[in-house]
């Protein structure tokens, strides 16, 4: 085939697959905004077709969402090295256990030869677990000690990004980049792992990572018009990736913090308990909430926010995601807010960030049935309504 003289990256794994792909695709190609295929078989196998004759090397990103899929991904793309970056309780309903998803995504870390290398996150209890489970080399990377690339000295440097030094095998080179906040900081160093283990060096990763966008509705910072700023997070919203982009609002020096929230995607577990969690943590960080979604939802939610010290005034329920939710937001917005999104990618909530942007957005329709992989920024609805 030819792609037979291709070095191949696959990067799977629960969150951080797309951050983590593009981050390595912009340190092997220079590129500061690459693209991602989608994860699932056919956009996969579209990503092959458009690759050009004799390409050096390719990175593609690999999800999975039920049981038995790995194998066909293993199969046909035989890869020379894995980037495993984290397992989590998306998908859980079709797995059943965390256990079950980790050794699903670990056939791709099985499948490499003696030759590849997995890049494991070594933070992850459920990652570093396959170390065992492949005749490759292994880099583990993470924050904790141990790790063979290891970020140490992390900070924001709000609005601008986030700075750390990174180690690795007995070097070390500080890094700026425009990615926001610790969950982005594993991007950069599962990145940083596979591309040291293509030959590159620290000090040109570190030049070419400088200059990446931040993905699309993934942490991604905005500066608005009005001198306030948004953070996008709305594509994916289970109940970790609320947690991370929490820690990440917390960190944030905003005089106003405004929180817009969907539903969590999936819950495991108590649904009451899992909503008043979020409503606690919500509480603590927010001046201002704004929740989509039902009322059952919203009870423990809201009790949860005002336990964490938000007053009940400050606590909104809306039923649409648009144009409700950008109603509900106080008024007027200026410098020093700081307004996150984040909800259901069903819920469509980028048309909030996408009005609050100055894009004309009239659809309103409260589930959107089109492809997730359809988003509203490029929908043709998106100004006409259905």
């Amino acid at each position: 085939m030819f792609l037979s003289k291709a070095h191949l990256t696959v990067v799977t794994g629960t969150f951080g697959k797309t951050s983590t792909t593009r981050a390595l695709k912009a340190v092997l190609f220079g590129h500061n905004n690459p693209t991602t295929n989608w994860n699932p078989e056919s956009p996969v196998a579209l990503e092959l077709l458009r690759t050009p004759p004799r390409v050096r090397r390719m990175v593609l990103e690999i999800g999975i969402d039920r049981p038995g899929r790995m194998n066909s991904f293993a199969w046909m793309l035989k890869p020379d090295a894995a980037i495993v970056t984290s397992i989590g309780s998306e998908h859980h309903p079709s797995f059943g256990t965390l256990e079950a998803i980790r050794n699903e995504k670990a056939k791709i870390v099985k499948a490499l030869p003696s030759s590849g290398l997995v890049v494991l996150n070594g933070d992850s209890p459920n990652v570093l677990w396959m170390k065992n489970q492949t005749v490759a080399k292994v880099f583990t990377f993470g924050m904790g000690p141990g790790n063979d690339v290891q970020a140490r000295d992390v900070h924001m440097d709000w609005p601008r990004g986030t700075k750390m030094v990174i180690h690795a095998f007995g070097r070390s080179h500080p890094f700026s980049t425009p990615l926001l906040g610790w969950p982005m900081v594993y991007a950069v160093l599962g990145a940083t792992a596979a591309a040291l283990g293509q030959g590159f060096s620290l000090e040109k990763i570190a030049r070419r990572l400088e200059l990446l966008h931040p993905t699309s509705a993934r942490l991604e910072s905005i500066a608005l018009s009005n001198g306030a700023w948004l953070i996008r997070d709305e594509f994916k919203s289970s109940f970790e990736t609320v947690e991370a982009a929490l820690d990440v609002m917390k960190e944030i020096p905003a005089k106003r913090c405004i929180i817009i929230l969907g539903r969590v995607f999936e819950p495991k577990g108590n649904i009451e308990k899992i909503y008043r969690h979020l409503g606690a943590r919500t509480g603590q960080c927010a001046e201002y909430v704004v929740f989509i979604g039902e009322k059952n939802l919203w009870m423990p939610f809201a009790e949860g926010a005002s336990q964490g010290g938000l007053e009940r005034d400050k606590i909104f329920r809306v039923h649409k995601a648009f144009p409700d939710a950008l109603e509900a937001l106080p008024s007027p917005l200026g410098p020093g807010d700081v307004i996150l999104i984040k909800g259901q990618s069903e819920q469509r909530l980028d048309r909030i960030g996408l009005a609050l942007t100055g894009r004309r957005v009239h659809c309103s329709v409260r589930e959107c049935t089109a492809p997730v992989t359809l988003r509203c920024d490029d929908c043709k609805m998106l100004s006409r309504n259905w």
